[in-house]
C-alpha cells in the first residue's frame, strides 16, 4: 500500500508540473501631452493590454477631475486593435486623472493625470507721445474651478528695459471678472530714463491655496513671484 500511495503522489506531481500557470492580464497606460492647454487642442490617451488574447478586448477609460473627490466615471469605451493596443481622444478641462479597466474581468491600469494650463490675453495701451501705458490682462481656466482661491491675491508688475535687470514697479490686486476668469490692470508713467529703448511688462500672482489648485503643473504652473 505505500508503494502505490508513493506512486499515485508522484504521478500527480508531474502532472502539476506540466500544466504552465495562467498568466495575468496588464494595461499600460500613457497620456501623448501631459500637459495641455485650456480650450486648446484635444489629447490622446494610450496604452497596450498584455494579454490571452490581446485584440478585439473591451477596455474603459475612466477619469477622476480635480478636486479628485468620488469615485472614477466612464469617458468611453472600445475594442483593442489586432496587437492590444488602445488610443483615446480626451480634452478635460481642468487636472484630471485616468486609468483604464479591462471590462471582462476588471483588471485596471495605473493612473496618470493631464494638467490644463490657464490662458492668458493681454492688452497694452499708449499714445505717442507719452510714458503713460496702460497694461490689461485676463487668466481663463475652467468655471468648474473656485475662482475665489486666485481673486484678490497680490499681483506683482514688472517693467523691465531692455539690457537691463526686470524691476517690480506696482502691486495691486487681482480681480474676479467671471467664473473662471480673473484680471488685473496696470498704470504706470516709466521714466525719462528710458527714452527709445524698447521694454516689456510682466506680472505674477499666485493662488491662495497651494499645491494641485486644478490649473497646470503642481509646483510649476505658478512660481514664486520676486
Amino acid at each position: 500500500m505505500r508503494l502505490i500511495r508513493a506512486c499515485v503522489i508522484a504521478g500527480a506531481a508531474s502532472l502539476l508540473v506540466g500544466v504552465p500557470a495562467a498568466s495575468a492580464a496588464t494595461i499600460s497606460i500613457k497620456p501623448k501631452n501631459r500637459v495641455i492647454l485650456y480650450g486648446g487642442k484635444s489629447t490622446q490617451i494610450v496604452g497596450h493590454l498584455s494579454a490571452n488574447p490581446n485584440a478585439g478586448q473591451k477596455v474603459r477609460l475612466e477619469s477622476k477631475p480635480y478636486p479628485y473627490t468620488g469615485a472614477f466615471k466612464k469617458v468611453s469605451a472600445k475594442n483593442t486593435d489586432s496587437s492590444g493596443n488602445y488610443s483615446f481622444t480626451v480634452k478635460p478641462d481642468r487636472n484630471t486623472r485616468y486609468r483604464v479597466l479591462l471590462v471582462s474581468d476588471g483588471t485596471t491600469s495605473g493612473q496618470r493625470a493631464i494638467y490644463v494650463n490657464g490662458v492668458t490675453k493681454w492688452k497694452l495701451k499708449f499714445k505717442k507721445g507719452s510714458r503713460t501705458i496702460r497694461v490689461s490682462f485676463k487668466y481663463l481656466f475652467s468655471p468648474q474651478l473656485d475662482t475665489s482661491i486666485f481673486t484678490g491675491v497680490p499681483l506683482r508688475w514688472y517693467f523691465k528695459v531692455q539690457g537691463q535687470k526686470a524691476r517690480r514697479v506696482r502691486t495691486n490686486k487681482t480681480k474676479r471678472l467671471a467664473e473662471g476668469i480673473i484680471g488685473g490692470n496696470l498704470k504706470y508713467t516709466y521714466p525719462n530714463s528710458v527714452g527709445k529703448r524698447k521694454f516689456t511688462v510682466s506680472w505674477c500672482f499666485q493662488p491662495s491655496q497651494k499645491g494641485d489648485v486644478g490649473v497646470g503643473v503642481p509646483g510649476k504652473a505658478f512660481k514664486k513671484c520676486a
